[in-house]
């Protein structure tokens, strides 16, 4: 991934809105910088939380969201943002359906 100087990548996560530029994470009345340009994130979205992890841990942070929308959607702002390859890999439940 390469987000140039100046431009914005934004994730809607079933209503939930994460921004990254180039240095770091903005947004969630926060503004956390990384030292590397960011190249790679990953982000776990679970029932009750966002977990975002960024350059394989040089910065991580985790928000409590009841997440009411459905879908992702990605939006590039204010320049290039080229992204590379994009996984999307949903979680089985780990409760039963079926009760006893």
């Amino acid at each position: 991934m390469s987000i140039a100087m100046g431009a914005k990548l934004e994730f809607d996560i079933r209503g939930e809105k994460v921004v990254f530029m180039r240095q770091g994470l903005v947004g969630w009345q926060t503004r956390t910088g990384t030292i590397e340009p960011v190249e790679h994130i990953e982000i776990l979205v679970d029932r009750g939380s966002i977990e975002i992890f960024v350059n394989h841990g040089e910065l991580s942070s985790t928000r409590f969201a009841l997440l009411e929308g459905s879908g992702i959607a990605l939006r590039a702002d204010n320049g290039l943002v080229e992204i590379k390859s994009l996984e999307v890999n949903p979680l089985k439940a780990i409760w039963s359906k079926k009760r006893d």
